[in-house]
């Protein structure tokens, strides 16, 4: 039982380890140390595996799922006081698709490095993808954003579109197009797990077009 008990720790662990590296960051756990919310014990806990993330000191493996699910808790309560945006950029697939074609990829990829900077968001996270179906692919852009000035909420939509249009006139985002909804605490983690393509179940990509970046 034992045995059994600890293979099932083991294997979860090595499971989520890809899932936790985009949330337990030595950057995030900065955000904890600094909040003035957490006691010294808490703090003691988020120093410690700050210094096991960055090899000062190493944990035991069946300490290191119990440290994680206090940091993650803790990460999602502090992030309820950031709004950020969840937006999907995808052409109508019946209207406007963009070709399934390496060129398109490539401006794709060309787009989110020159559009997704630092003096436009505090924050951001982007992956581009072609849909399941690999009869009738859909090229689509998944994002993630904080912005770094509030004014720039009226006009992002606008200023996002206008830039798309230089590079895709023929696939121009209209109406639904482009879909933006407000996240933050424990949905800002749940859609960053969408980025993994592994997590997706029946929205898995049939290709891994390896074009994704962050801030981070």
């Amino acid at each position: 039982m034992v045995r059994n008990y600890r293979k099932i720790i083991v294997d979860n662990y090595l499971n989520n380890v890809y899932m936790n590296s985009s949330i337990i960051t030595e950057e995030n756990i900065d955000k904890l140390l600094m909040s003035p919310k957490y006691s010294d014990a808490l703090k003691d806990i988020f120093f410690e595996f700050k210094n096991h993330l960055s090899g000062r000191c190493e944990l035991g493996l069946w300490e290191i799922p119990k440290y994680e699910k206090i940091i993650k808790k803790h990460l999602r309560d502090i992030n309820k006081d950031y709004i950020y945006q969840y937006i999907t950029l995808s052409p109508d697939h019946n209207l406007r698709c963009i070709p399934y074609t390496e060129d398109n990829i490539k401006l794709l990829a060309e787009w989110c490095k020159k559009w997704f900077n630092d003096k436009r968001y505090t924050f951001y996270q982007y992956v581009v993808e072609c849909g399941k179906n690999e009869d009738s692919p859909h090229l689509h852009i998944h994002c993630l954003i904080r912005l770094k000035h509030k004014k720039q909420g009226k006009n992002h939509s606008r200023d996002l579109k206008k830039f798309w249009a230089k590079y895709f006139p023929n696939s121009q985002l209209i109406g639904n197009d482009y879909y933006s909804k407000n996240v933050s605490g424990q949905y800002f983690y749940d859609k960053q797990q969408y980025f993994i393509d592994s997590e997706k179940g029946d929205h898995e990509n049939f290709r891994d077009l390896g074009i994704a970046g962050s801030s981070e």
